[in-house]
């Protein structure tokens, strides 16, 4: 079986690009609650 280069290409693009919005949302929420909870 031969996948097609590109589909896979973007497919991964996608998935990567998906995977690092999700991680940078819960890294920027739990910093500026910490912060949040240090000035308080």
């Amino acid at each position: 079986m031969e996948l097609p280069n590109t589909g896979v290409d973007k497919t991964g693009i996608i998935m990567i690009a998906g995977v690092m919005i999700l991680i940078l949302t819960l890294i920027l929420g739990v910093f500026f609650t910490s912060k949040k909870h240090k000035n308080g």
